[in-house]
């Protein structure tokens, strides 16, 4: 769908059945895709792993915990074009 329609902006969950969103995330890198990526997920920890550091450190442009807190998540795009030309 990203492919047809084009995004500027990609919002996932980290745990979805069939490809999670770090293999999303990857897949996007290895396209060249521009698209900002902000990933969601309700564990910041997970077996001792911190989930929010792990998804930063695939270069992810943001990380929300859920639930989300839509002021947070517009404050973030927002951030993505503040310095874009209108």
């Amino acid at each position: 769908m990203l492919e047809e329609h084009g995004a500027d902006v990609l919002i996932t969950d980290v745990y979805m059945p069939g490809k999670s969103g770090i293999e999303l995330v990857q897949d996007l890198h290895r396209r060249g895709d521009a698209v900002k990526v902000i990933v969601m997920t309700a564990f910041h920890m997970h077996e001792g792993i911190d989930i929010f550091q792990m998804v930063k450190n695939y270069g992810v442009d943001g990380v929300l915990g859920k639930p989300i807190v839509l002021a947070e998540l517009f404050e973030m795009i927002d951030g993505f074009f503040a310095d874009s030309p209108s």
